[in-house]
């Protein structure tokens, strides 16, 4: 399976001498996670909605979400995949957004079975699709050499397609932007020759080693200029992670002092955190590790507890609705997985909203799988506080 040959001018002469180039990306961006291990060939993880046929050219599927733009993190490995499919490998990509095409997103979750973004998956016709994985999955392939056994047979791209301004050009960092900002306008020219347009795109084929060493001999590239490129794509990777911090306004260094304290299980910090003038600051980067990041058991107990001694029962409810729901699309966040049928956090919930949170409890009983034992004791406590509905219903759900 040969890979198709890089669409600019410099490189292409590059494919006519050496049978072998391109080679596979070897993308490792470094704000991005190292991939998890996955399956290296296509049909041992293949999901189908139904029997494989053996149709010609599949086309490329990738599912995204435009919901509030999504996260640093979301948009870039969105950005990155389709830059990686037409750009890099010249293919024909559907995009689908979630956020807007409803009904096809819960289509294409209930074959994947996972409730995430990006997805890629193989349309071979109508409603027919094998889930090929997320970002993870096509960066394995990439570091492994084997992309092109799931994806050499893909329809090509369309001749205007990677020109069209779609998602992923539309959040794309303006490239002249980049070249100004880290003194690099020389070299402009020489990108233009080679027809990269995009931030990404140039990163996308400067993490490949052999296309970087002749890149380092085109006319016009000085002595340091390679180093220098390199230095700027590193400090946007780092500037990223910097933005994906403090996105909602999150100070970084409060944001890894709570992150810290979670790793820690530091109970002393939690029990005073949500107390005095960085009150609202530690609760606002515990939300957003929340949201974000995975939070190991003892370590979210230790700040329900922290809230719960400075009496901060409405933002417990709201650390409680991140750990234990999915959000309002549909989308379980890194923690409900595990934690979200917690019968601590679930009573914890429920006992809070009673007091609290009245006009939502009953949302929350729709949406929680609340134990039967634990039923009578939270229905007499709806019954106290005069939530007569909220406890009917909670008493015919669980019979008692």
């Amino acid at each position: 399976n040969t890979q198709p040959p890089l669409p600019h001018s410099r490189l292409r002469s590059l494919s006519e001498t050496n049978p072998s180039y391109p080679p596979s990306l070897p993308f490792t961006p470094s704000l991005l996670p190292s991939a998890s291990p996955v399956p290296l060939l296509a049909p041992s993880f293949l999901k189908a909605s139904r029997p494989m046929s053996s149709k010609p050219e599949p086309v490329v599927v990738l599912l995204y979400s435009s919901y509030g733009s999504g996260n640093v993190l979301s948009r870039k490995r969105t950005t990155y995949l389709r830059t990686l499919f037409v750009s890099a490998k010249r293919l024909h990509v559907i995009m689908v957004d979630g956020a807007t095409e409803k009904e096809e997103r819960k289509r294409l979750w209930q074959i994947s079975e996972e409730q995430s973004y990006p997805q890629v998956f193989l349309r071979f016709g109508p409603e027919e699709e094998a889930y090929i994985g997320g970002y993870e999955a096509v960066h394995q392939m990439v570091e492994n050499e084997t992309f092109a056994d799931t994806f050499s047979r893909c329809q090509k791209a369309l001749p205007e397609e990677a020109k069209a301004k779609d998602y992923g050009e539309l959040l794309e960092e303006s490239l002249e932007e980049f070249l100004k900002v880290n003194n690099l306008e020389i070299l402009a020219d020489v990108l233009k020759e080679m027809e990269i347009t995009t931030v990404t795109e140039l990163r996308v084929y400067y993490e490949m080693p052999m296309w970087r060493s002749e890149f380092a001999k085109l006319p016009g590239m000085k002595a340091g200029y390679v180093a220098r490129l390199k230095r700027a794509l590193n400090k946007g990777d780092e500037q990223a992670i910097i933005e994906e911090k403090t996105e909602k306004g999150v100070d970084p260094k409060i944001l890894e002092k709570v992150r810290s304290a979670f790793v820690r299980q530091d109970e002393e910090f939690f029990s005073s955190a949500f107390k005095g003038n960085d009150a609202k600051l530690n609760f606002d980067a515990t939300i957003q590790i929340a949201k974000e990041e995975y939070i190991e058991t003892v370590g979210l107990s230790k700040a329900v507890k922290g809230l719960m001694l400075a009496q901060k029962e409405k933002w417990n409810i709201e650390l409680l609705k991140i750990i234990l729901l999915p959000d309002e699309d549909g989308v379980k966040g890194p923690n409900t997985e595990k934690h979200g049928g917690s019968r601590n956090l679930i009573n914890l919930l429920v006992v809070f909203a009673v007091k609290s949170d009245k006009g939502n409890l009953m949302s929350y009983l729709e949406r929680l799988d609340i134990f039967p034992d634990d039923a009578p004791r939270l229905v007499k406590l709806m019954q106290a506080n005069g939530l007569y509905n909220e406890a009917d219903y909670l008493g015919k759900q669980t019979r008692c």
